[in-house]
């Protein structure tokens, strides 16, 4: 199983994502991402053999994270194609990402190397490249951390959700 824990915004967020995907549509062109795998991903596993799952599950749910929302602050394009919503400075996500990955490494998972980048992938296969970073001021409402699979198909990926920890 492809593996990935993230975090997982309440209703109320994922639909002023959607709406903000709407308005970007019209004018960029590409393969938006459907409202039920807006995400942003905290640590990838890759393939994980399923007998391990039951280890994940305790890490997400012994996992502490103290933070109610995260403040957005640019629309970017990302690797010249990916249309993504990054996020402002917070050093408490830092923080409880660093600890989770730790965690991870200490039994063994073995988690993709590139740069902690916090940001939600808007769409994919964008091909503007007078694309130019746009603000975009909003407050974004943590519903929890999600163990998640997911699956490839021909035209996206779609994510179901193993194990979920919601915040208190």
């Amino acid at each position: 199983m492809r593996i990935f824990i993230a975090l997982v915004f309440k209703d109320s967020s994922i639909d002023e994502l959607v709406e903000l995907q709407n308005g970007l549509k019209d004018r960029y062109a590409g393969r938006y991402i459907s409202s039920n795998n807006l995400h942003m991903t905290l640590a990838f596993l890759g393939e994980v053999e399923e007998a391990l799952i039951p280890t994940l599950q305790t890490i997400v749910q012994n996992s502490f994270l103290d933070i109610k929302a995260l403040q957005t602050n640019h629309i970017n394009m990302l690797q010249k194609n990916i249309l993504v919503l990054s996020f402002a400075s917070c050093p408490d996500l830092m923080l409880y990402r660093e600890v989770l990955v730790n965690n991870l490494k200490k039994k063994k998972f073995k988690i993709d190397n590139h740069p902690f980048v916090p940001h939600i992938t808007l769409a994919r296969d964008v091909n503007d490249c007078y694309f130019a970073s746009k603000e975009y001021d909003k407050t974004l409402t943590i519903s929890g951390v999600a163990l998640m699979a997911s699956t490839l198909l021909p035209n996206e990926a779609r994510y179901q959700i193993i194990d979920f920890k919601k915040m208190e």
